[in-house]
């Protein structure tokens, strides 16, 4: 990938935002930072419990089918915990 000539190099614009950025609010950006990588999880998660839910119904086993919709519930609750306090 090139750059525009009128446009610096990617990385080096994000490194010299983030640096400003920290010195700046150093607090702000590790909690925005550490909020947006926990609020990957619970969208993760949801896959999995997607998968169990299928593994569940095609297998007949209701304790499954139960568990991972009650893990569909939580995770997609904690997705919009996460985004709203984000």
């Amino acid at each position: 990938m090139t750059s525009s000539p009128d446009m610096p190099p990617a990385l080096r614009s994000m490194w010299r935002a983030l640096k400003r950025g920290f010195e700046a609010e150093p607090r702000l950006l590790v909690v925005a930072f550490s909020l947006s990588m926990i609020a990957a999880i619970p969208d993760a998660l949801l896959a999995l419990w997607l998968k169990l839910l299928a593994d569940g119904v095609l297998g007949g086993n209701e304790t499954l089918v139960m568990g991972a919709a009650i893990g569909l519930g939580a995770s997609t609750a904690g997705t919009w915990f996460l985004r709203v306090t984000a």
